[in-house]
């Protein structure tokens, strides 16, 4: 995957998760540390199955505690394919797309990002 399309989609998504889960905050920058994808194809059945690893760093500024938060971001999930209709190639559509999709990895990093920052808000709040 294309890591500036990546790292502008992230940017975007976890200000717009985080204003769902209402948390004022600000991604000021991203940086892609890993984007991988592993798996194997089957010939026999026309399939393909793996596994995408994505981490991350970001800085967060997060309004409520006037603190700008660095994060560090490591999801896994899995897919699986099926041979496109035109049997040239494995596509990216998935017999079980849900596996794959924006809300699955998205749940996962966003409860490991709001972890982080609830950390460091009672963290903060320990400190004072």
């Amino acid at each position: 995957m294309d890591e500036t399309a990546l790292r502008t989609y992230w940017m975007t998504q976890l200000e717009t998760m985080l204003a769902a889960k209402g948390i004022s905050a600000e991604v000021q920058s991203l940086t892609i540390t890993k984007n991988v994808f592993t798996g194997t194809e089957n010939t026999k059945t026309d399939t393909i199955k793996g596994k995408w690893n994505l981490a991350f760093q970001a800085s967060i500024y997060v309004a409520i505690a006037s603190k700008k938060l660095n994060v560090n971001v490591n999801a896994t999930t899995t897919f699986y394919g099926v041979r496109d209709a035109s049997g040239n190639a494995v596509s990216s559509k998935s017999a079980k797309a849900e596996e794959l999709s924006g809300e699955t990895i998205g749940s996962i990093i966003m409860e490991e990002v709001c972890s982080q920052i609830d950390d460091a808000m009672t963290a903060a709040d320990s400190a004072e």
